[in-house]
């Protein structure tokens, strides 16, 4: 997508500001729900995600260009282990990871959804400083049509250890929650994803850097983009 940028200084100042400020954090992970279905014991698969909070910029709604790579590895049957390097961060020299499992607790029987879920550490590391956020996830996905489609809905939450250090967040809370909906698309071995999420619904949105397009004037809607490789 072609993006047309204010010529002005303080325009530009801002949408760099949005991209390498921290502040970003408050609205939990930068990247979509990973592996909702788990994969098949001893299968590997390799991705790559885009998308973020949309924000109001120069006359347009915009996604947040986070990009993100990213892995699983069926470990067990049912239980797929990941990680993720995010791209986006890493160009203004902050290295950020996510490393986490996904376990399906039951199968999908029928209209009966199946049911998973799981955890991670997100980890973000600078000169400056280091930082750890666990997450927890829980979701439920629904598969048709030959499983070509799978229709999916969660709810994660980020712990916030480091609380009231975000930038005009002096009463940050210490649980983030997020929900999300997405479609899969499945054809061959490649899966395309789209979801929407809405993070951070206890938050006001307007003590933030950003201005978000949101239907609240609490928490911000993100749009993502994920294509996936199966091996």
């Amino acid at each position: 997508m072609k993006i047309h940028l204010n010529s002005s200084y303080n325009s530009t100042m801002k949408i760099i500001t949005i991209l390498i400020l921290p502040v970003l954090l408050i609205f939990s992970s930068c990247a979509p729900a990973r592996f909702v279905k788990p994969l098949d014991k001893g299968e590997v698969a390799v991705g790559v995600n885009l998308g973020g909070p949309l924000v109001n910029f120069s006359d347009m709604v915009i996604p947040i260009p986070y990009t993100s790579l990213y892995a699983g590895y069926g470990w067990k049957d049912k239980t797929t282990v990941y990680t993720g390097l995010h791209l986006t961060a890493l160009a203004f020299s902050n290295l950020q990871l996510d490393i986490g499992a996904s376990h399906e607790f039951r199968e999908q029987s029928g209209l009966t959804p199946g049911i998973s879920g799981g955890g991670s550490l997100i980890i973000i590391a600078n000169d400056r400083d280091f930082r750890i956020y666990p997450t927890f996830d829980a979701n439920t996905f629904w598969e048709y049509a030959d499983n070509k489609w799978m229709t999916y809905a969660g709810s994660s939450i980020w712990l916030d250890f480091f609380k009231g250090e975000a930038v005009n967040q002096e009463n940050a809370i210490f649980l983030m929650p997020e929900f999300h909906v997405g479609q899969t698309y499945s054809f061959t071995s490649t899966e395309l994803t789209l979801e929407y999420k809405f993070m951070s619904p206890f938050v006001k949105g307007d003590r933030t850097v950003a201005e978000y397009a949101n239907f609240s004037s609490y928490g911000a809607s993100g749009l993502y983009f994920s294509i996936m490789k199966r091996f």
